[in-house]
């Protein structure tokens, strides 16, 4: 086995002189959706109902097939490509404003290939991605997840309306680096742009931590870009596409994602702006060395313990870089490979990205086989080569965070009754309840229960929302001014 670090951190431990925040129960969560690329089910509008933009989103990805079905993949902020290279690629992508958060899969539209290159869901192929379980499926299913800004936990560190333009010729409008002052590694960052240009003006898209592809030169079949990021214990760096104006692209999902078929309006322009939190409750936290240089090199790691993945809970996966210009940034990890095969490739890396899946006991990765991929990929043809990085190495850090509290022993009790509608049959129901009524027993709660088809039966605290199971008076769990039914536990009547 080679050399890894596995660090776990038990609930409810108690760190002197550390107070711990939690993000809090996301104010819209979807059902698991499914998308299929090459369809007319690659593209997703999903409203959240927030009457603003979100504060925080998350669109999870699960595999419904394949050697890694039901594991939980990433969707990524950005096209990336498009559909005339006769590579493989694949991925989800989505877009996000006031109203609906826009999710995507590939799909051809003007490309001559016969063959359908995209897919929904896919890991790359041997020799030039390493890892165990390849994958490449048209369909999945994705759920959306969305924090209110006015209602989330506050940042240690925002900014906001920073002007970025790809193909810009000033450097400062091509690159940033931004102090945030914490004199330590935030726990989570978050780099999205308020689109000004392009299809998708007053959408949002979120930053990857790195380029997936790179080329040599931005021509027809040939345009690429997107916002980079990545962060230290000081400072926070950006990079969009400096190749001149109008190949260069901060934001892509035309000519082969979802079902527009549109040919032309990359995005090139944005504010950009920067979250960053700091002392996060974390379930787990694991990491490991990988890359060539660390010859007993694994692909898949058990989990300490069993990390709940359908609760309420957010991951993160980093990349701390060993060597370079940016030794000591963490990167974030990808969703997907976009292959480069064909072309000779932008420098230092032509493409990349470290792909990571996870279920309930099993974290996967897959990276970068061959000399021209990388790990970490940050062009030269972005930020006009600032800090570029192709890195093989690196340090995976993977964090699970808690995001509400757990209840206390002892807390005075009253009863919630949860109804839900039936779905046609005895066991499923629609994810929001049709009533909830507060109780000041257990009988009286069984007795509004027994109105409906479907009953679940809480033990709640009023002033602290601190929730108990009554059928076993195990502890729940729970966030101040959190919705009781979002916790989503059910029970048949007899």
């Amino acid at each position: 086995m080679f050399l890894k670090e596995i660090r776990l951190i038990l609930l409810l431990k108690v760190i002197q002189h550390i107070y711990c925040d939690y993000l809090g129960l996301p104010h819209f969560e979807s059902e698991w959706l499914t998308i299929e690329a090459q369809s007319m089910l690659s593209d997703l509008y999903v409203e959240h109902g927030l009457a603003s933009v979100p504060g925080l989103v998350e669109v999870l990805v699960k595999a419904v097939d394949g050697p890694n079905k039901d594991f939980i993949f990433k969707a990524i902020g950005n096209g990336e490509r498009d559909d005339d290279l006769n590579d493989n690629y694949g991925g989800i992508i989505y877009i996000y404003n006031d109203k609906e958060v826009r999710v995507m899969a590939p799909k051809r539209a003007n490309s001559q290939n016969m063959v359908k290159y995209g897919v929904a869901i896919y890991t790359g192929e041997y020799p030039f991605w390493l890892g165990i379980n390849n994958q490449k499926s048209l369909q999945a299913k994705v759920k959306v997840r969305c924090w209110k800004a006015s209602e989330l936990l506050t940042p240690c560190f925002s900014t906001t309306g920073h002007f970025m333009a790809a193909g810009s010729n000033k450097l400062g409008e091509t690159y940033l680096e931004l102090s945030h002052s914490l004199d330590d590694y935030p726990a989570l960052v978050k780099v999205r742009a308020n689109m000004i240009d392009g299809l998708d003006p007053g959408w949002y898209t979120d930053a990857q931590g790195s380029a997936l592809i790179s080329f040599d030169t931005m021509r027809y079949r040939h345009l690429t870009g997107g916002l980079k990021y990545a962060y230290d214990n000081n400072t926070i760096r950006i990079w969009t596409s400096s190749w001149p104006s109008p190949s260069g692209a901060m934001f892509t999902r035309y000519d082969g994602w979802g079902n527009q078929n549109v040919l032309t309006g990359i995005t090139t322009k944005g504010l950009v702006d920067v979250f960053a939190w700091c002392n996060l409750e974390v379930f787990v936290e694991e990491t490991m060395h990988f890359g060539p240089a660390h010859k007993l090199e694994d692909f898949e790691i058990a989990l300490p313990i069993s990390v709940p993945v359908s609760q309420m809970i957010m991951t993160s996966v980093t990349v701390e870089v060993e060597d370079g210009p940016n030794k000591g940034y963490l990167f974030e990890g990808v969703g997907s490979a976009m292959s480069n095969f064909l072309d000779t490739g932008g420098q230092p890396c032509r493409y990349g990205g470290l792909i990571y899946a996870y279920n309930d006991t099993i974290l996967r990765i897959w990276r970068p086989g061959d000399v021209t991929g990388a790990a970490v990929c940050i062009p030269d043809t972005m930020g006009f080569g600032t800090n570029s990085q192709s890195s093989q190495n690196g340090k995976l850090i993977f964090k699970v965070y808690q995001i509400y509290e757990q209840a206390k022993e002892n807390a005075p009790m009253r009863f919630v009754c949860s109804h839900f509608k039936l779905l046609g049959s005895d066991v499923a129901y629609n994810d929001n309840p049709i009533d909830i009524q507060k109780m000041t027993s257990v009988p009286l709660c069984y007795q509004a229960c027994s109105q409906h088809s479907a009953c679940a039966t809480y033990a709640f605290h009023n002033e602290t929302c601190q929730i108990y199971n009554t059928t076993d008076a195990s502890l729940l769990f729970t966030k101040k001014q959190s919705q009781v039914w979002g916790l989503k536990f059910r029970a048949t009547n007899p």
